[in-house]
C-alpha cells in the first residue's frame, strides 16, 4: 500500500488500504479533476472511499471515468460550481450504488445530454443545470418513470428543439422537474408549468 500505483483493481482493494483517513475535499481543491482521481485511486482504499463534496473546489478538466469504480460514497456525487469541461462519461450507466445522487451544476460540461442517463441505476436526483449542453433532450429521459428517479434538473443550458413528449411523462413520477431558461421551440402542454 505504500507504492505509488496509479489506479487499482476492484478486487484488490482490500490488499491496498491507506493508512489513515484524510479530506479528500482538501486533497482535490484546485486540481485537474483527472490528478484528483489519481489522488482517489492511488492514496485511498477503491473500494471504500467517502465523498462527502467537492463543490465549489476549483476542479477543472473532463470528469474521468475511473471515478465510476468507487464502489461506496456517502450518496451525493457533488462536483457543482467548479469548472468541468467535456461530457459525462458513459461508465456511469454501468455503476451499481445504492440510491445516490448526482449534482453537476454550475459547470462547463458541453454536448447533448447523454441518452444513457435513463439507464443509471438507483439514480435519486440528477442536476445538470447551469452547464453548456446543446441539442434536444433524448426522448429516452422519459424512461427515467418508475425509477427512484426523483429530481430532474436541467435549467439554464443551451438545449433547443421539441420537448419530448415522453419527457412530460415524468409529470406524476418526479416530484421536482426543471427545464426552463433553455431555447425550445415548442412545448406540450402538460409540460408548460415546468418551463416557466
Amino acid at each position: 500500500s505504500s507504492n505509488e500505483f496509479q489506479c487499482r483493481p476492484r478486487q484488490c482493494s482490500a490488499w491496498l488500504k491507506s493508512a489513515g483517513a484524510a479530506d479528500l475535499s482538501a486533497v482535490c481543491s484546485n486540481k485537474p479533476l483527472y490528478m484528483c482521481s489519481l489522488e482517489i485511486c492511488s492514496h485511498y482504499n477503491y473500494s471504500y472511499v467517502s465523498i462527502t463534496s467537492l463543490e465549489n473546489k476549483q476542479l477543472s478538466g473532463t470528469i474521468p471515468s475511473a471515478l465510476t469504480n468507487i464502489s461506496y460514497f456517502d450518496t451525493t456525487f457533488n462536483f457543482a460550481q467548479n469548472e468541468l469541461t467535456g461530457q459525462i462519461p458513459p461508465e456511469f450507466a454501468n455503476v451499481t450504488w445504492p440510491p445516490w445522487e448526482l449534482n453537476l451544476g454550475y459547470n462547463l460540461l458541453s454536448g447533448e445530454l447523454p441518452s444513457f442517463l435513463s439507464s443509471i441505476r438507483n439514480l435519486t436526483s440528477l442536476k445538470l443545470l447551469s452547464n453548456n449542453f446543446q441539442g434536444t433532450i433524448p426522448s429516452s429521459l422519459g424512461s427515467f418513470a418508475g425509477t427512484e428517479l426523483d429530481y430532474l434538473d436541467l435549467r439554464t443550458n443551451e438545449l433547443s428543439g421539441f420537448l419530448p413528449t415522453s419527457i412530460c411523462s415524468l409529470s406524476g413520477e418526479v416530484s421536482s422537474f426543471y427545464v426552463s431558461s433553455n431555447e425550445f421551440q415548442c412545448r406540450p402542454r402538460q409540460c408548460s408549468a415546468w418551463l416557466k
